[in-house]
Parts: structure tokens; sequence; C-alpha cells
């Protein structure tokens, strides 16, 4: 479930045969579903297996130094076709990711039990649409940077077709 499945978001390019392989080389997946583990503890394993996933060392400490890594590994390269997609997410969304996983685990682990978990998706990467009256993934929040860079682009694309 850490590498996505049909409730919870994929890791680009990291798919269950990855996972799989990382995980009979010796690397331990956080313990998703157990609810008794703070989520800081999951994140920091998810981040270590996830990490090695894209190829990185398990000492680097946040996801955003894998896609940093990544990044600065792919610079080097003389490929000139790698897609931003194929980078690790940030620290941010994937600590939304291993809490959603964490949730949709709980769920599965206790389906059979007949008795649910009692806890609110809200509080694991989750928000409501009260519109469609369903839940959401959360979205990060855009930063003043990302919004002006945004601004510009709509700016720069209606200049151009309007003239």
């Amino acid at each position: 479930m850490i590498s996505g499945c049909d409730t919870v978001s994929k890791t680009h390019g990291i798919g269950k045969t990855t996972a799989l392989g990382v995980l009979k080389s010796g690397h331990v997946p956080p313990p998703l579903g157990n609810l008794s583990v703070s989520p800081e503890q999951l994140v920091k394993q998810g981040t270590s297996f996830i990490g090695v996933c894209y190829g990185n060392s398990t000492s680097v400490l946040t996801m955003s130094e894998h896609r940093s890594l990544k990044w600065k590994n792919v610079t080097k390269s003389k490929s000139r076709t790698f897609r931003l997609e194929n980078l690790p997410p940030t620290s941010e969304a994937f600590a939304l990711h291993i809490q959603r996983a964490n949730y949709q685990a709980a769920v599965w682990l206790r389906a059979t039990s007949g008795d649910p978990p009692d806890i609110d998706p809200s509080h694991y990467g989750w928000e409501k649409d009260l519109i469609a009256k369903t839940f959401v993934p959360t979205q990060l929040p855009l930063t003043l940077h990302q919004k002006s860079i945004i601004h510009e682009f709509i700016s720069i694309k209606s200049r151009f077709y309007n003239n």
C-alpha cells in the first residue's frame, strides 16, 4: 500500500514490483495500519523505505532530500528526457501520502472484524467535500512563490493568445 493503491496516491515510478524487491532485500516498510505508531515514526520509516525504492541511501533524512539527490543525479547524466513526475514527492506531500495509506490500512486490517476503527479520515490526510458529501485528499497549500509563478504563467498565456 505504501507504493499506492486504488484509494491512496501512487509514488510515481515506484510500483509493487520495486517495493517488493526492496522488501526482499531486507528493508522494512512502515507498519501501516498500526494506529499506535506515531505519524512521525511512520513518515521516518516510510521515507527510508521509499528512498531506497528510488535508488538512494537509507541514511537520507527527508523525502525532499531524496528528491534533491535524484534531481542532482539526473542533471549530471546526459539524458535529456527526464520527466519531473519521476522525482520523489516532497516531504510534505509524502507525509500526507503516509497518513492516507495508514488510514486505509487500518480500515482494511479491521474490515472482517465487525468492529471498524473509530477514526476520523480528516485526521489522516483527507478533508470533507461538503458538496459531493465525500472525502477528498488534502491538498498542499500553494506558497506565495508558487502563486506568483502561476499568476505570471497565466498572464503570459493570456497575452500570447490575445495577440
